[in-house]
């Protein structure tokens, strides 16, 4: 009840003379009304209320599930570069072991 109240403009802007005020609000007003009667559960039926909580309860079931495979896409990403990255260190920690090798090996040899 108060939320009707709140939407709807008030009539001391259109009493004011302003001509810059008028526009603003009429056109809120009128985006405003088409929302307000989407939202409203008391006008529908037994019937139309029911099926609007089971769409609701589908959607929302659909939104977890996205979020869910989301984030079980977001872990695989994760280990994934992980795995690359270890890969990388391991190479890397690797090269100076083998140059080290090579130097000791030419050492020898000499």
């Amino acid at each position: 009840h108060m939320a009707s109240m709140k939407k709807s403009p008030s009539h001391s802007s259109y009493s004011s003379g302003s001509n810059s005020k008028k526009p603003s609000n009429m056109s809120r007003a009128k985006r405003m009304t088409p929302r307000a009667s989407t939202r409203s559960v008391t006008t529908l039926t037994a019937a139309q209320l029911e099926r609007k909580r089971a769409n609701d309860r589908e959607a929302q079931r659909a939104i977890r599930q996205r979020t869910k495979d989301h984030i079980e896409f977001l872990e695989r990403r994760v280990a994934e570069l992980s795995s690359i990255q270890d890969t990388e260190l391991t190479q890397r920690n690797k090269e100076p072991e083998n140059e080290n090798a090579r130097s000791a090996s030419r050492l020898n040899s000499s």
